[in-house]
């Protein structure tokens, strides 16, 4: 059947207005007393009509794209719908991708599925209160706790598509097939102007007493690409908790584009990596449960491991406090028992080089320290389900960044963790979600909730703390902070006071160490700084006289060889472009293929002398796509990295060297430089190749990377090594090394 909707001429709405201007005029012509009678009888004033709300059809589609932010969030949106149909298993598929038939998703559930009555009455009402209804929040058979109250998540599917073909049967009744094309609703006025095909027919799909719901979506929404194929399928696997199986409810994920997901790291990989883990739990207004666990990989033979648990002294600590010393009581509303547990990276260098062994395994795929980049911070669950958007990029809900620094190393950020908050359904009823899905709404219950998770990490810092201090006490990092001879020259004056013989000659040790490391550093530092600067002032008085030499030459262009213009020319642009380049400048919004060309340019000579070909991808983007950077600074970085891959390609010897450029414009309007070479790739982890002095180049002072890492900083942007299923760089180029400049976008053409 089809569900039609009256004709439009007859809605009373239309119908009101069609004589409103008679009546209008009539009532003018009346007697006051008359007109009084006649708004009575209307019931309002003179004038006045009764008139409805009427939903523009498009609507509908405002839904699917103000409230559903992305295609990950979309898709969680359906594998939430089966989880509440007390669905065991909820399946995802991407197939099509690439192929120009647009691509389909195909999400199918084996839950309870719905009748006709159930989809003409609520499934096809937005808005509608079934779930909730009356109080309701379990399903029947699982008694879960319901996770979509709104009425809205259906809608994720227009996110995704222009099309939805859905198929469901209830137990004992017939299938329903439902088709719906979201252009009808661009296309139409008012949503009763929008036929939906609805037919009610014999088990096809989900014959044999089967029951559940599939639901396919055709004509993919925008551009899928490898990365974002990635992300939908790393925000689905994270809809249940790799820590907690919770009951019987699984997710399933395919595609025919395997070769995109190929190689994506799962937490199960780098976990072993962790070097300290804990797990709480808090109720009240205390820690109950506390353990605290330091694991030394082998290559520290020299630690022990160590726990803590909520016995000894630690039953000092366990009663919650916020920053101000008010007491944080969870049992002030209904949140429940909140368990928190997760594991902690240490991201020094100097630390990841003892485990070099462990991360090489990690780091032929993608490297640790991307992996905690992406995946990194405190998530939650209730009742084993995600809740979104906590421990997504950029989500920062316990405001880790903004707390004080204090000692170094002492806090622990989002990107040196994976954690998880663990809530039971209906005990944390007071946590309710936003109707966009990004989190819970910031009332008395979250904050408390929240202030007693940050109360957890931050003793699990203190106990950290201590192990920190134990690992570089025994193998002695240099530290981050500049340090000052005179400073060391007095703690060394203090150590020969020191009664015990051994942690005298420990305490004499460590110190030689680290001035030993930074006479080493000072000096590397200097002989850069030194030959930059000198550099500086002869490349700048050499250009004004080139400037002048090529005036001359212009005017005399007649009676000059040609090639002698070309090669003035050439060389007045290249001590130009040099000066530009180390001279100091104030930022500015540049094109991404200016700067591109520029630092090209520069280097044109040597890809010529190393045989090298340049493939620049996209020039009219890279023309249109604005940066907001210092120019000196972009150029230098990029020059920096086409350095290395000239010297790798070159050390490589293989035939057919060749540079790939591109850029990519970002969700938050900024702009990515991508720059790969089909060389041998990066010989050490990249998690450790930006810090000063480390490099496996023969010959090199290991500074270029870690200063043009400084130098996005300076710039708001980063300095990022993307894993080659992350970036869209041809398969010939996934083998070398890749690296990515984002910066801030400048005001676009």
């Amino acid at each position: 059947m089809q569900v039609v909707p009256r004709p439009l001429q007859k809605h009373p709405a239309r119908q009101e207005f069609a004589g409103f201007w008679s009546r209008l005029d009539a009532q003018k012509a009346m007697p006051p007393a008359a007109a009084k009678a006649a708004d009575a009888e209307q019931g309002g004033p003179q004038g006045a009509v009764k008139a409805i709300f009427r939903p523009r059809a498009r609507l509908l589609l405002q839904l699917g794209d103000e409230l559903i932010r992305n295609e990950g969030m979309a898709v969680l949106e359906l594998a939430k719908n089966a989880y509440d149909a007390d669905a065991t298993r909820v399946s995802l598929a991407v197939n099509g991708l690439g192929t120009g038939a647009g691509g389909t998703i195909t999400v199918e559930d084996d839950g309870s599925g719905m009748d006709v009555e159930t989809v003409l009455g609520v499934w096809m009402e937005p808005g509608t209160d079934y779930k909730g209804e009356r109080g309701r929040r379990e399903t029947e058979k699982f008694g879960r706790t319901v996770l979509g109250e709104k009425g809205v998540g259906r809608f994720a599917a227009h996110k995704l598509g222009d099309s939805i073909e859905l198929v469901t049967r209830r137990s004992g009744r017939k299938e329903v097939r439902v088709m719906i094309d979201w252009n009808a609703f661009r296309d139409a006025e008012y949503l009763e102007d929008v036929p939906i095909s609805v037919e009610e027919r014999e088990p096809e799909e989900f014959a044999g007493g089967r029951t559940g719901t599939r639901i396919t979506i055709r004509n993919l929404r925008g551009a899928w690409d490898r990365r974002m194929l990635r992300a939908v399928c790393r925000s689905y696997n994270s809809l249940r908790s790799p820590r907690d199986s919770g009951d019987a409810f699984r997710t399933e994920f395919s595609t025919d584009r395997e070769e995109w997901v190929e190689g994506m790291l799962s937490e199960k990989d780098v976990d072993g990596l962790a070097l300290f883990r804990f797990e709480c739990e808090m109720a009240g207004d205390r820690i109950v449960r506390f353990d605290y666990r330091f694991e030394p990989w082998p290559s520290m033979s020299k630690l022990e491991p160590r726990r803590v648990t909520e016995s000894g002294d630690f039953r000092k600590a366990m009663a919650m406090r916020d920053a101000d010393n008010r007491p944080i009581d969870l049992s002030r509303h209904r949140i429940g028992r909140v368990r928190f547990k997760g594991s902690v990276f240490d991201r020094d260098p100097m630390v990841l080089k003892l485990g070099l062994q462990a991360l090489r395994k990690a780091g032929e795929k993608a490297g640790l320290e991307e992996y905690l980049d992406r995946n990194g911070g405190v998530r939650v669950f209730r009742d084993g389900m995600r809740v979104h958007d906590y421990g997504e990029p950029g989500s920062d809900w316990l405001e880790l960044g903004a707390r004080p620094e204090g000692l170094p190393g002492a806090r622990i950020g989002n990107g040196m963790m994976l954690a998880s908050v663990h809530l039971v359904g209906e005990k944390s009823a007071d946590l309710k979600e936003k109707t966009n899905r990004e989190g819970f709404l910031e009332n008395e219950a979250y904050r408390a909730f929240a202030g007693a998770v940050l109360y957890a990490l931050e003793r699990v810092e203190d106990q950290r703390r201590i192990d920190k201090a134990k690992i570089r006490e025994i193998y002695g990092p240099t530290p981050r902070g500049e340090p000052v001879i005179s400073q060391i020259a007095g703690v060394k004056r203090a150590v020969r006071g020191v009664a015990d013989e051994k942690l005298r000659g420990e305490l004499s040790a460590s110190m030689d160490r680290i001035e030993k490391d930074y006479a080493s550093i000072h000096a590397t530092l200097l002989r850069s700084a030194g030959a930059g600067l000198n550099m500086g002032v002869a490349v700048h008085e050499m250009y004004k006289i080139v400037r002048e030499l090529g005036k001359i030459l212009r005017k005399k262009k007649e009676s000059t060889p040609e090639w002698n213009v070309s090669l003035i020319t050439r060389l007045e642009g290249l001590v130009k472009g040099y000066e530009l380049t180390i001279m100091t400048r104030a930022p500015g919004t540049w094109s991404a293929r200016e700067l591109i060309e520029h630092a090209l340019f520069y280097m044109e000579s040597r890809f010529k002398d190393h045989g090298i070909e340049i493939v620049f991808e996209g020039r009219d983007a890279a023309k249109a796509a604005k940066i907001e950077c210092s120019r000196s600074h972009a150029v230098t970085c990029m020059m920096n990295a086409l350095d290395n891959s000239v010297w790798w390609l070159d050390y490589a010897g293989a035939p057919g060297k060749k540079i790939f450029i591109t850029t990519r414009r970002e969700p938050d309007g900024g702009t990515t430089l991508l720059i790969a070479d089909n060389g041998p790739g990066f010989s050490l982890p990249t998690g450790v190749i930006t810090e000063p002095g480390v490099t496996s180049r023969p010959g090199g002072m290991g500074l270029g990377l870690h200063i043009a890492q400084e130098m996005m900083v300076a710039n708001g942007g980063r300095l990022y090594f993307p894993e080659p299923g992350e970036c869209d760089v041809p398969e010939e180029f996934r083998g070398g090394a890749i690296v990515a400049f984002a910066f801030k976008g400048g005001k676009q053409e």
